[in-house]
């Protein structure tokens, strides 16, 4: 859990012994609204025992103190039920700050298997913790099947999804520097997205002074475009037509999005933090130095491109392999727990 999220259907596919519980509707909002999930409650474990062995948490475990999941994991050994945790991230994105450590330093210390997606973040989890995860890398997130085309041709275009503009995204700075990156370049283009809840005064992260640059930004050249959320066809063309990603993220640990890109085709420009550059190959720019070290990776990705050099990934063939290996390593994990092959601690 949670059901609702490409890295749980990537693993899912159409396994039968998966029991993946969907997610549970938000009254009164629109269909995908995140909503804590009831099986980290101690009630829907004991209603629902007699039907599942693993317990796998992937995500959505911000709402909970350390109380609540001593609770969980009281509920959780009483009814035999084994506990897998992946550890996404070291950081909470959504900015909850460090109760989000002491909620994960309980999970990781109560896990009966413990994995995540790079050695960086396994040796950190080890630092912090006193427990070293297994690794299985990031599955592909976009189906081979479904691989959108390439694009072909001028410009090089460098995209930014500012969405909406949450707690780790640093519109304004990272805005101004592909600006000005890309203001080098004859033969280039920079694409912005924005949702269009923050334009709305009464939403919480509406920020005029990005607004003002977001639309200063379309006047100086910039392809800026205002909408609702991307479904996952709409992202996956989108990000097909882009030569080089931007991510504007202040602290994280792994990128979904960057394994979208990764899984298209597309370059990669993310920040050094977090452990990014050893989840994919990717170009990076630091927040210390950001006008001078984005228009460095910018102008060498332009460069890659305009030589004709393919990005790392895309590879249907390379990509559906990599996906049955991180499905298979999960399977191992869940009978290891389930056969007790797995020794808590190691």
């Amino acid at each position: 859990m949670p059901r609702g999220h490409a890295y749980v259907d990537a693993l899912v596919g159409a396994e039968p012994a998966h029991l993946h519980p969907a997610d549970p509707p938000v009254p009164g909002a629109p269909a995908g609204q995140w909503w804590p999930h009831p099986a980290l409650t101690p009630r829907w474990v004991a209603d629902h025992a007699h039907e599942i062995d693993v317990l796998h948490v992937h995500f959505g475990f911000e709402h909970l103190g350390v109380d609540d999941v001593r609770h969980l994991v009281a509920s959780l050994r009483a009814h035999d039920v084994r506990l897998v945790l992946t550890v996404h991230d070291l950081v909470d994105p959504h900015g909850t700050g460090e109760r989000y450590g002491r909620v994960l330093g309980e999970l990781v210390g109560s896990a009966d298997a413990l994995t995540t997606l790079t050695p960086g973040a396994a040796a950190e989890v080890e630092r912090r913790f006193g427990r070293r995860p297994q690794v299985i890398s990031h599955p592909p997130l976009v189906p081979a099947g479904v691989l959108p085309a390439r694009r072909t041709g001028s410009p090089f275009v460098v995209g930014l999804h500012l969405k909406s503009l949450r707690a780790n995204v640093a519109a304004l700075p990272v805005l101004d520097a592909c600006a000005d990156a890309v203001a080098g370049l004859d033969d280039a283009q920079l694409r912005v997205h924005l949702h269009e809840d923050v334009t709305r005064p009464d939403h919480p992260r509406h920020d005029p002074e990005v607004l003002r640059r977001v639309a200063q930004a379309r006047a100086d050249g910039a392809d800026v475009r205002v909408h609702a959320p991307l479904d996952d066809a709409q992202l996956w063309r989108d990000l097909a037509q882009t030569s080089l990603a931007v991510l504007p993220y202040t602290d994280g640990t792994h990128s979904g999005w960057l394994e979208m890109c990764h899984d298209l085709g597309t370059r990669v420009l993310a920040p050094e933090l977090g452990f990014y550059a050893q989840q994919r190959p990717v170009l990076t720019y630091r927040h210390d130095d950001l006008t001078a070290s984005v228009e460095r990776a910018v102008h060498e990705a332009h460069a890659q491109w305009a030589k004709g050099e393919p990005a790392p990934g895309g590879d249907a063939r390379v990509l559906a392999a990599e996906l049955e290996s991180a499905r298979a390593a999960h399977r191992e994990v869940y009978l290891g727990v389930v056969e007790d092959r797995v020794v808590r601690g190691a």
